[in-house]
């Protein structure tokens, strides 16, 4: 009986991710449509734990960096916390790398809604992901 239920829960498991995969493709479709960023600016970056597979409680500790990223929309600044590119096992060295400098290079590709530009999709413009 409690393998019935263990796969009732995948089954469950699984409708609940298709729905919600679709509901993410409706909405990351639409963004297409959404003006784009002039420019950007690096302007912090923090290191998070992530877990990757099971969650927190059987997953694989990572540490994800991340950029805290300034743009402008007429004339008003917005910022927006988005993955760096790197990801470890060792918080350390990813504080190393994304450790921001003055002379930081903005490489990321933004849209944002025009009727809320608070909200906004954030990509690389180059596509390099790091990991050791």
């Amino acid at each position: 009986m409690r393998h019935g239920h263990r796969l009732k829960f995948i089954g469950w498991l699984i409708a609940f991710g298709t729905v919600a995969l679709l509901i993410y493709g409706v909405i990351a479709g639409n963004t297409d449509s959404w003006p784009v960023a002039k420019d950007c600016t690096i302007v912090d970056s923090r290191v998070v734990r992530y877990y990757v597979a099971y969650g927190r409680e059987n997953g694989l500790p990572l540490y994800r960096g991340e950029y805290d990223v300034r743009y402008t929309v007429n004339g008003r600044e917005y910022d927006i916390w988005t993955f760096s590119g790197y990801m470890d096992k060792d918080q350390w060295f990813v504080k190393d790398l994304v450790r921001v400098s003055e002379q930081e290079r903005c490489d990321f590709h933004i849209r944002y809604n025009p009727k809320n530009p608070q909200d906004a999709l954030v990509t690389r413009q180059t596509s390099s992901a790091h990991s050791r």
